[in-house]
């Protein structure tokens, strides 16, 4: 029994022996470097290369070539008893695009990162620096039992435009941007606690980008902004304020539900000069506008929104691509001043207006109450010629529905009055050229007349039938002359015959 004790003893201390050969000895290091190299490769899209792979019991020396330009070092010391560590790492990539097979995602540009793992199994410091983006970059993460507790990030003057460019998207816009981020319960996904502050200064937009890319039209736009985010229990709430040169955008409360993946936030709007929106509207428009509403995204997108407005409320509904619109009471003349249309018709309007973002086509369907044509050249004409002063007239409902396509509106209206009725069908406004051609049917004291408006929406050419008129009048007089120069007994037959003309 004692000789079996001696030759197990003999036998651990030859495989101890073996295996610290194997692991820890210059000889063995170089029998497991290519081992180690190609265990690695079968794991990975893209080949590395183990150039350097130094083990001993208290030091790691450790080079991985990615590429001729790209390296992985981490040299220093530790104890695999005492399961200390204290090693330095370099990730020195010049350029991502050429690691994207191994991390998965389509970046470019550079991208170094250095510093320290420093501490043992109880808690584990990574503390490190970086220029991701030119900035000035400083982080550290807490782990443990190898588990991750904490993180800090801490990222000055990060560069918006280098942000871009290594995620692959258009360069649209550059700005400095700061962010301070505190993480706590990082080993819970549903018990994360943190917060972010995140500061965005000198923004400014590329206009030959936006219009490349989103067809906007000089868009030469300033920015800033500012955000709180605060984390508790995996929901984070943030406050939110930006500021440009074209609006100013203010949250007071926005949530993300991280497990479920819910948005959901409060927002308000300010455009003090429409006019600045000229790159996304493609038409000049006049005065301000405040919106205030809310956002929901889970698996649709909700956006409402309400504005006081132009004399009266619009409300209105985004849900995924289908927008709808409710207008009640606004002053007709404040909607052509602010669209820069000419001031011709004085009423308060209500309309409900469905569209659909992608198709780009809908309707509109409007009421005019109580509604006066204002002075104009048609009402002008329509004096000169038919010596009546429609100006006066009252139109209780003004009927206008609407179908869209393409920002084209066609058109059917239908107004009457106490002595007028005025019609017109498939009247066309393309707001894409400014351009309106209608045909409208004026009929006074049932006697009609036909106007057509065609041409710029701000000046268009009026013209009159003048021939109907003229026709109008000649009847007139030869009944009056009839009157007096036929016996009795003819005249209903006569008159009935001049109805035929």
């Amino acid at each position: 029994m004692k000789k079996m004790f001696i030759f197990i003893f003999i036998l651990i201390i030859i495989l101890v022996g073996g295996l610290y050969g194997l692991l820890f000895t210059p000889f063995g290091n170089s029998l497991l470097k290519p081992i180690i190299e190609a265990k690695i490769n079968e794991k990975l899209p893209q080949k590395i290369t183990l150039q350097t792979f130094k083990l001993s019991p208290k030091s790691l020396d450790l080079l991985i070539k990615v590429d001729k330009d790209s390296k992985i070092e981490a040299k220093g010391d530790y104890s695999l008893f005492k399961q200390t560590f204290n090693i330095n790492y370099l990730v020195d990539v010049r350029n991502l695009s050429k690691i994207a097979p191994l991390i998965g995602i389509k970046l470019k540009g550079p991208f170094k990162t250095k510093g320290v793992v420093k501490g043992d199994k109880e808690q584990l410091n990574i503390i490190g620096v970086s220029d991701i983006a030119k900035s000035d970059t400083k982080y550290s993460l807490i782990l443990k039992d190898f588990k991750p507790k904490n993180a800090k990030v801490s990222i000055k003057s990060a560069r918006l435009s280098r942000l871009l460019y290594m995620l692959s998207q258009p360069i649209y816009a550059d700005a400095l941007i700061d962010v301070d981020a505190n993480f706590d319960d990082l080993e819970d996904i549903n018990d994360i606690k943190g917060s972010v502050k995140t500061l965005v200064k000198n923004g400014k937009t590329f206009p030959k980008v936006l219009y490349k890319e989103f067809n906007l039209t000089n868009a030469n736009i300033g920015f800033s902004a500012n955000s709180n985010t605060n984390i508790l229990n995996s929901i984070a709430k943030t406050k939110l304020n930006i500021d440009s040169t074209v609006a100013k955008i203010s949250v007071k409360k926005a949530t993300y539900n991280i497990e479920k993946n819910i948005f959901i936030s409060d927002y308000t709007l300010y455009v003090p000069n429409l006019d600045k929106l000229y790159f996304a509207t493609k038409k000049h428009l006049r005065g301000d506008i405040k919106v205030v509403g809310d956002v929901k995204k889970d698996k649709d997108l909700l956006v409402n929104a309400h504005s006081d407005t132009l004399g009266g409320k619009v409300d209105a509904k985004l849900l995924n691509n289908n927008f709808s619109g409710k207008i009640n009471g606004i002053r007709f003349t404040k909607l052509t001043d602010m669209l820069i249309y000419p001031k011709i018709f004085e009423s308060s309007m209500n309309a409900n207006i469905n569209y659909n973002l992608l198709t780009k086509k809908g309707t509109i369907s409007a009421r005019l109450l109580d509604g006066r044509i204002l002075p104009n050249r048609f009402s002008f004409l329509l004096n000169q010629m038919a010596h009546f002063d429609i100006t006066k007239e009252i139109y209780k409902v003004t009927k206008v529905d609407s179908k869209i396509n393409n920002k084209v509106l066609t058109s059917n209206l239908d107004m009457e009055s106490r002595l007028t009725h005025i019609s017109s069908k498939d009247a066309l406004l393309d707001m894409n050229r400014n351009f309106v051609d209608a045909k409208l049917q004026v009929d006074i004291i049932n006697k009609p007349v036909y106007v057509k408006i065609k041409g710029d929406i701000n000046k268009p050419k009026i013209t009159l039938d003048v021939k109907s008129m003229i026709k109008e009048k000649a009847k007139q007089k030869i009944k009056e002359k009839l009157e007096k120069k036929i016996p009795s007994k003819f005249k209903e037959p006569v008159k009935q015959l001049l109805n035929l003309f």
